[in-house]
Protein backbone atom coordinates (compact mmCIF):
# COMPACT_ATOMS: atom_id res chain seq x y z
CA UNK A 1 0.00 0.00 0.00
CA UNK A 2 2.85 2.38 0.83
CA UNK A 3 4.46 1.68 -2.55
CA UNK A 4 1.22 2.65 -4.28
CA UNK A 5 0.89 5.83 -2.24
CA UNK A 6 4.53 6.71 -2.87
CA UNK A 7 4.18 6.11 -6.60
CA UNK A 8 1.08 8.28 -6.72
CA UNK A 9 2.81 11.09 -4.84
CA UNK A 10 5.86 10.83 -7.11
CA UNK A 11 3.66 11.09 -10.21
CA UNK A 12 1.76 14.03 -8.71
CA UNK A 13 5.04 15.81 -7.90
CA UNK A 14 6.35 15.24 -11.41
CA UNK A 15 3.17 16.59 -12.94
CA UNK A 16 3.25 19.66 -10.68
CA UNK A 17 6.88 20.34 -11.59
CA UNK A 18 6.07 20.06 -15.30
CA UNK A 19 3.16 22.47 -14.88
CA UNK A 20 5.35 24.97 -13.02
CA UNK A 21 8.03 24.71 -15.72
CA UNK A 22 5.44 25.24 -18.45
CA UNK A 23 4.05 28.29 -16.62
CA UNK A 24 7.56 29.72 -16.23
CA UNK A 25 8.21 29.37 -19.96
CA UNK A 26 4.80 30.74 -20.99
CA UNK A 27 3.68 33.41 -18.49
CA UNK A 28 0.99 34.76 -20.83
CA UNK A 29 -0.69 31.35 -20.92
CA UNK A 30 -0.42 31.12 -17.13
CA UNK A 31 -2.19 34.49 -16.74
CA UNK A 32 -4.91 33.43 -19.17
CA UNK A 33 -5.35 30.16 -17.26
CA UNK A 34 -5.67 32.04 -13.95
CA UNK A 35 -8.31 34.33 -15.44
CA UNK A 36 -10.25 31.35 -16.76
CA UNK A 37 -10.04 29.57 -13.39
CA UNK A 38 -11.53 32.57 -11.59
CA UNK A 39 -14.15 33.35 -14.25
CA UNK A 40 -17.64 33.35 -12.75
CA UNK A 41 -19.13 31.18 -15.49
CA UNK A 42 -16.38 28.56 -15.27
CA UNK A 43 -16.72 28.42 -11.48
CA UNK A 44 -20.47 27.84 -11.83
CA UNK A 45 -19.86 25.10 -14.42
CA UNK A 46 -17.32 23.36 -12.16
CA UNK A 47 -19.63 23.58 -9.14
CA UNK A 48 -22.53 22.13 -11.11
CA UNK A 49 -20.35 19.31 -12.43
CA UNK A 50 -19.19 18.51 -8.90
CA UNK A 51 -22.78 18.46 -7.66
CA UNK A 52 -23.95 16.13 -10.42
CA UNK A 53 -20.97 13.80 -9.99
CA UNK A 54 -21.55 13.72 -6.23
CA UNK A 55 -25.17 12.80 -6.79
CA UNK A 56 -24.21 10.03 -9.22
CA UNK A 57 -21.61 8.71 -6.78
CA UNK A 58 -24.14 8.76 -3.94
CA UNK A 59 -26.62 6.60 -5.85
CA UNK A 60 -23.92 4.25 -7.13
CA UNK A 61 -22.81 3.64 -3.53
CA UNK A 62 -26.39 2.78 -2.61
CA UNK A 63 -26.63 0.48 -5.64
CA UNK A 64 -23.41 -1.23 -4.53
CA UNK A 65 -24.96 -1.77 -1.10
CA UNK A 66 -27.99 -3.44 -2.67
CA UNK A 67 -25.77 -5.52 -4.92
CA UNK A 68 -23.68 -6.67 -1.97
CA UNK A 69 -26.86 -7.72 -0.18
CA UNK A 70 -27.88 -9.72 -3.24
CA UNK A 71 -24.46 -11.37 -3.43
CA UNK A 72 -24.51 -12.38 0.26
CA UNK A 73 -21.51 -10.24 1.15
CA UNK A 74 -20.56 -9.92 4.81
CA UNK A 75 -22.93 -7.67 6.72
CA UNK A 76 -20.36 -4.91 7.21
CA UNK A 77 -20.12 -4.27 3.46
CA UNK A 78 -23.72 -3.11 2.88
CA UNK A 79 -23.74 -1.38 6.25
CA UNK A 80 -20.59 0.56 5.38
CA UNK A 81 -21.98 1.53 1.97
CA UNK A 82 -25.26 2.61 3.55
CA UNK A 83 -23.30 4.59 6.15
CA UNK A 84 -21.44 6.44 3.41
CA UNK A 85 -24.76 7.18 1.69
CA UNK A 86 -26.30 8.52 4.90
CA UNK A 87 -23.18 10.55 5.79
CA UNK A 88 -23.17 12.17 2.33
CA UNK A 89 -26.88 12.98 2.63
CA UNK A 90 -26.43 14.55 6.07
CA UNK A 91 -23.42 16.57 4.89
CA UNK A 92 -25.40 17.76 1.88
CA UNK A 93 -28.30 18.91 4.07
CA UNK A 94 -25.94 20.66 6.49
CA UNK A 95 -24.17 22.51 3.68
CA UNK A 96 -27.47 23.46 2.07
CA UNK A 97 -28.72 25.05 5.31
CA UNK A 98 -25.36 26.75 5.90
CA UNK A 99 -25.20 28.24 2.40
CA UNK A 100 -28.81 29.42 2.59
CA UNK A 101 -27.95 31.37 5.74
CA UNK A 102 -24.85 32.89 4.13
CA UNK A 103 -26.59 34.01 0.94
Amino acid sequence: MLCGIGSGLLAMSGSTLLNLRHEAKHPEMARQHDIEQKDERNVAIRNRAKAVSGEALQWSVLAAAWLSIGLDAPLWVPLAATGVFVAKSILELYLMVRYEREM
